[in-house]
């Protein structure tokens, strides 16, 4: 009785201390999340920077400032087609 008390006893521990392997909820196979606030972000920062790196190099051909910023803005719209979703 003592035996079969102690064998009852420890599977019980065993089976209640890796409970929570078998109870969890797996991941496997789940994709995460797409967060559109990150890729609207990401899309804004790659315009800026173009835009940027664009009037710089307008100005070193001696464009000016506002107008090498409106042509910069302009050759980005017609370049890339998702920058007219952008806010």
């Amino acid at each position: 009785m003592t035996k079969r008390l102690i064998l009852c006893l420890l599977t019980i521990a065993v089976l209640s201390s890796t409970g929570c392997m078998f109870f969890r909820k797996s991941s496997k196979g789940k994709k995460p999340k797409e967060n559109a606030a990150i890729a609207t972000q990401t899309e804004l920062e790659f315009r800026d920077r173009w835009i940027a790196r664009r009037v710089s190099d307008l100005a070193a051909q001696g464009v000016t400032g506002a107008a090498a910023e409106q042509q910069a803005r302009q050759e980005f719209h017609e370049k890339f087609s998702f920058a007219d979703k952008l806010k």
